[in-house]
């Protein structure tokens, strides 16, 4: 939906829009090497510093952007030719990640702790391969998955510290083999949230020393809020897979994508650190349109571009943002992955700030709903 702004709603839009035009900012994560991929998957507390990885003419590199530096590569591990930043600590200076040469074997995959100073650990797995997909907002404790050379060996989630190392966590959903996948840890290092697979249904779990693996939902959990009280991810429904917002109080509470009707499905990818904002994506099963989006309990969910077209003044036809895949500790920078209007795969930070006012953002949601409505009402009438 494309805001074509008429009548005494759309002059009191336009009034509003134009009052916040001047807030926001979206801004290209440029590649390490022209003409090739890039994402933003991570991003520090005040959306200061992004990572995530960037395709080169050797394989994908990590990378951490900011913008006095741009897009610098990470060091290449020894043995491996292609590397993936996945977190990165609460101040920036950390990062967490893996890297690997072959996708058709476990083996030779490693994960790692990065420091801008130039340090680094090199986390293995004797025979088999590990993967790094979380680190604490201290940097000092890292979440993610192991698994052994063994063809039946199953995988693991552990936690790791430099004087504990590799610690597998406890208390799994399904009984043995039952592989399970740590995919986010929470800012205080106590609550790491992941997902279990027994070879015919998953579930989504929040583990902590204290519970260990509990289920959250019935497929998986993405990311956490910053004191683990809030976990997001998907769940199957009769609709397909869906984004949800989970806490010990309300349970899992479905993020609904009014507008969308049948055949679209959600997930849930990256939280704030207060629980209070969700980002993720959209998609149409039957066309394969992914369509970033963000979430909160005042406004709903709203695609990004349009949040970005009609709160903020971008002109961004042609853009597609297919993914949003984190947003900042203070909920005010979101880092994803989209294709511009020339056809380019690129990365993308979006900073909200200062925040459209909460009128604005109700207009443009009750805007974008009767013109919905509105669509739809004429859909039916051209069908007598």
């Amino acid at each position: 939906m494309r805001f074509h702004p008429g009548g005494w709603l759309g002059g009191v839009l336009l009034f509003c829009l134009a009052w916040t035009a001047y807030g926001g900012r979206f801004e290209i994560l440029p590649s390490l090497y022209a003409g090739f991929q890039t994402e933003g998957v991570a991003v520090s507390a005040d959306g200061s510093v992004v990572v995530g990885s960037s395709g080169t003419p050797s394989g994908q590199r990590a990378f951490r952007w900011t913008e006095a530096t741009g897009t610098v590569a990470l060091p290449v591990l020894a043995g491996v030719t292609m590397t993936w930043a996945t977190d990165v600590s609460s101040d920036g200076a950390w990062i967490a990640g893996y890297g690997g040469s072959s996708f058709g074997t476990r083996n030779g995959w490693k994960a790692f702790r990065y420091h801008i100073d130039g340090s680094m650990d090199v986390i293995e797995a004797a025979g088999g391969g590990i993967w790094g997909k979380g680190i604490s907002g201290d940097g000092q404790r890292l979440a993610g998955t192991s698994q052994g050379a063994g063809a039946t060996d199953p995988a693991v989630a552990f936690t790791w510290t430099v004087s504990d190392g590799v610690v597998p966590l406890s208390g799994p959903l399904y009984p043995a083999p039952a592989p399970t996948n740590a995919n986010a840890i929470s800012a205080d290092g106590a609550v790491i949230v992941g997902d279990t697979n027994n070879g015919v249904s998953g579930n989504g779990f929040r583990w902590t020393q204290q519970t260990g693996m509990v289920a959250v939902g019935n497929f998986s959990a993405t990311a956490t809020s910053r004191d683990g009280s809030v976990v997001v991810g998907a769940i199957t429904t009769d609709e397909g897979f869906q984004a949800y917002r989970w806490t010990e109080i309300d349970g899992i509470v479905e993020l609904p994508h009014p507008g969308f009707g049948p055949g679209y499905t959600a997930s849930a990818l990256g939280v704030s650190g207060d629980g209070s904002r969700v980002v993720g994506y959209i998609e149409n099963q039957s066309t394969d349109l992914r369509q970033a989006f963000i979430w909160d309990d005042i406004h709903g969910n709203i695609l990004l571009k349009e949040l970005l077209e009609n709160a903020y003044g971008y002109d961004l036809t042609g853009w597609n943002l297919t993914k949003a895949y984190a947003i900042s500790d203070d909920g005010n920078a979101v880092v994803g992955r989209g294709y511009s209007p020339q056809g380019a795969d690129v990365g993308f930070r979006v900073f909200l700030t200062p925040e459209p006012s909460t009128v604005t953002l109700m207009l443009f949601m009750g805007a974008a709903g009767l013109l919905r409505r509105r669509g739809r009402t004429q859909e039916r009438g051209n069908s007598c």
